[in-house]
């Protein structure tokens, strides 16, 4: 606990020098009385809604097709070694009913991109291809 107040004490004293340092020394002041311009950076990189969208998709297709994979194996594992177990075989073919109903959401998922567009009101003709 001790160690936890120490840390969360020590971050904001380093903040408040922070904070010290860019207002020249003044609590609230400004820094150089406006001789330096002020730069913000777009931190989507000029990226539209629709890339950052497709992109994340894409990604998460790419990180769920390896574990709908395994969850295949996995059941049919399952159902293979229940023997006389019925249990094990109910759970083997729910691992499979769900794996499969993973792989129907996947396959669903790029055309989430055309659906929220057409909720926002975004031509469907600037919304780019999900699926390379």
């Amino acid at each position: 606990m001790i160690k936890k107040l120490f840390w969360i004490f020590l971050f904001f004293v380093l903040k408040a020098q922070n904070s010290f340092a860019q207002s020249g020394g003044q609590p609230g002041g400004p820094a150089d009385s406006g001789s330096e311009t002020v730069e913000l950076h777009n931190p989507l990189g000029g990226r539209t809604f629709s890339t950052i969208l497709k992109d994340t998709i894409n990604y998460m297709i790419k990180v769920s097709m390896p574990i709908l994979t395994i969850m295949f194996l996995i059941g049919g594992f399952q159902m293979l070694t229940a023997g006389d177990n019925e249990n094990k075989f109910k759970q083997g073919k729910k691992t499979l009913t769900y794996a499969a109903i993973g792989a129907v959401v996947i396959l669903i998922s790029s055309g989430i991109i055309y659906i929220l567009a057409e909720i926002l009101g975004i031509d469907s003709s600037k919304v780019e291809q999900v699926l390379p």
